[in-house]
């Protein structure tokens, strides 16, 4: 009835459909050659600049790297200084770029060869194969100028990131200090000796102070501190001392001595261990000319002020404020007649230094205790607990020989310096007619000054010099003296004597031993330890102790320890002989209880660390005895 559709109609979603995959199709063909386009030109591109990057890092090594012989006779000619420039430029950009990526031993071996070519050009005699050939082209001028102060900043963080483990780095540490030397000092650059006059002399002069002024600017004195500490480490100090305290002379009087290059200078090269003795050794000759410009006395008008002080030293750890007490010492033995015109501020300035350093240990120490950090022991100041950034020593020569710059506070010149010379006459003239009563008053008060001084000399030293070198040569053949150095004046006392704390009565009370009837619940044992805990002082409890033991003083570890153990024998009022804790005595007390004598005092034997306490009646009784035999200066003196 109804007509069919003929096969040939085609529906009209599959045809839509198709339409779709067919645009589609040709989308993505369209991305794949995108694609394929990007690809090709990144992949040309890389291989590009690896073909270019490898030229030039080949053409680099064939020019550079002959510069890394340890023999400096073997390296190759010199080119002329207008070709390789563009070399030094290309290096300069290869390395910054490379040193992202990574810090190959290639790329250090050709920094070291680029250092010695310009330190080697610098200081040769012809001017067209010199380094400083450019400065003298206008068209490169400034190109130069910007290399150089690129060039320098790249060796700071060189300097300041090599760690010297091995020889190269020690190699380029040192080829890096001679090339920042070689830059500022004009008065090595041979190539303009020869036709130097009063404009090139200023001339030059300038460009080294803008160079030292941009070194300060990127942290020079701390980079130098950070280098000399490493190589003190590896005891290579000497190949580096005159490089590194030149330059630092050379910014503090580029300064003219500026306060804030002042307090630099102090927080960064001072607190280097012996920097000053070792410049002074070496006889060097700014640091000889920075001395006759008074660098003591500026320093040390900054060091006698406490506040000033104290802001100076925030970010100085306890050793380096030591280092730079060391230092500070140094530099005022080398002129006494400086130090007698300045000794009322190096006394303050002294001063200033200890308080800090006592006060930083305590601060140190309090926090340890909190954080119940364990203390390190430092052969310069003792045991010190919490953290602290110098306090690792691997050179013991160090530490000795800033122990030998603290020597001279005590040496005879020094302390001669601090008494007032005694004034004379003629052997001719007996009287000082003409003087006035308040000079005599004055001399009778320096004679008196003095007479005190050499007498105490006498008394605690001179007299008994013998006594005590036997004894210290004594000791030492008992105890090594590694041993005796590892702790301090103080500590030494501590385990000698014992602690100088306040008595543990708790510890005392569990280690005592009764006899003669009394136990630790009879009515006169209670009164004592009332006595003891409630009516006597801490400076009473001390004599109490000497009292029975003959020292102030706790034993260091415990009352436990103590031999004979502490003892309290009950005292009959008849008794004169030793009859030790025997039945008949213990018998005795028990009957005559509360019929003792009120009148004796309790007496020891610290022989035996022996309390002889009699039986009284009252608790006052007791106490009133009890100090006076303390007190009445008994013993024999040993604590």
């Amino acid at each position: 009835m109804f007509p069919k559709k003929p096969p040939t109609d085609i529906n009209k979603n599959d045809f839509l459909h198709n339409l779709d995959e067919a645009r589609e199709a040709r989308r993505r063909e369209k991305q794949m050659q995108q694609a394929a386009i990007i690809i090709q030109k990144t992949v040309r591109g890389y291989l590009i600049r690896k073909k270019y990057r490898d030229y030039r890092k080949n053409e680099l090594k064939q020019i550079f790297l002959g510069f890394t012989d340890p023999n400096p006779q073997k390296y190759p000619s010199l080119q002329l200084a207008s070709t390789m420039f563009p070399h030094l430029q290309h290096f300069l950009l290869y390395y910054n770029r490379m040193k992202v990526k990574n810090n190959s031993t290639d790329l250090q071996q050709l920094l070291l060869g680029v250092l010695n070519y310009i330190s080697t050009s610098l200081i040769i005699d012809d001017i067209k194969y010199s380094h400083l050939a450019a400065f003298f082209n206008k068209e490169v001028n400034a190109q130069w100028m910007k290399f150089n102060q690129d060039f320098m900043i790249v060796i700071l963080k060189v300097i300041e990131t090599t760690e010297l483990t091995t020889n190269d780095d020690i190699k380029l540490i040192i080829s890096s200090l001679n090339y920042l030397y070689l830059i500022t000092d004009c008065q090595s650059w041979k190539a303009l000796q020869k036709n130097m006059n009063e404009l090139l002399l200023k001339t030059m002069l300038a460009l080294n102070r803008s160079y030292l002024i941009h070194l300060g600017q990127h942290n020079l004195l701390k980079t130098l501190k950070i280098s000399m500490i490493r190589c003190m480490h590896r005891r290579l100090e000497s190949s580096i001392i005159h490089n590194i305290a030149t330059l630092a002379f050379k910014l503090l009087l580029n300064s003219d001595f500026n306060r804030t290059h002042l307090i630099l200078f102090s927080q960064t090269i001072l607190i280097i261990p012996t920097f000053i003795t070792m410049c002074h050794e070496s006889s060097h000759k700014l640091f000889q000319m920075i001395c006759q410009k008074d660098l003591f006395n500026h320093l040390i008008c900054i060091y006698s002020i406490k506040e000033a002080f104290v802001s100076l030293s925030e970010n100085i750890d306890i050793i380096e404020l030591c280092y730079m007490l060391g230092n500070i010492v140094a530099l005022a033995s080398i002129d006494l007649n400086q130090l007698e015109a300045m000794k009322q501020p190096f006394i303050h300035c002294l001063f200033n230094i200890l308080d800090v350093c006592r006060q930083r240990q305590t601060s140190n120490e309090q926090s340890g205790k909190q954080t119940k950090m364990t203390s390190v022991w430092h052969p310069i100041i003792g045991h010190v607990r919490g953290k602290t950034s110098g306090m690792t020593v691997s050179n013991q020569e160090i530490v000795q020989r800033v122990i030998i710059q603290y020597k001279f506070l005590w040496s005879k010149s020094f302390v001669n310096m601090l008494f007032e010379s005694i004034p004379t006459t003629s052997s001719g003239n007996q009287s000082l007619s003409t003087a006035k009563k308040e000079t005599i008053s004055t001399i009778y008060l320096i004679f008196r000054i003095v007479y005190i001084h050499r007498m105490s000399v006498y008394r605690t030293y001179t007299r008994i010099k013998n006594q005590i070198k036997m004894f210290s040569e004594g000791f030492k053949t008992l105890m090594k003296p590694e041993w005796i150095n590892m702790f301090s004046v103080p500590e030494l006392q501590q385990l000698i004597s014992g602690e100088s704390s306040d008595i543990d009565l708790e510890d005392l009370k569990s280690n005592i031993v009764y006899q003669g009837g009394y136990h630790r619940t009879h009515p006169v044992i209670k009164w004592l330890w009332q006595t003891l805990e409630q009516d006597f002082s801490r400076e009473e409890r001390a004599l109490f102790l000497r009292f029975v033991t003959s020292s102030s003083r706790a034993p260091l570890l415990g009352f436990r320890s103590l031999n004979p153990p502490f003892t309290i024998r009950c005292l009959e009022s008849s008794e004169h002989e030793e009859e030790g804790d025997s039945l008949g005595r213990i018998l005795r007390n028990m009957v005559t209880i509360n019929r003792t004598s009120s009148e004796r005092l309790p007496s020891s034997s610290t022989c035996f660390n022996l309390l002889k306490l009699p039986n009284y009646k009252t608790r006052r009784i007791l106490l009133d005895k009890l100090r006076y035999a303390i007190k009445a200066n008994a013993g024999f003196e040993l604590s």
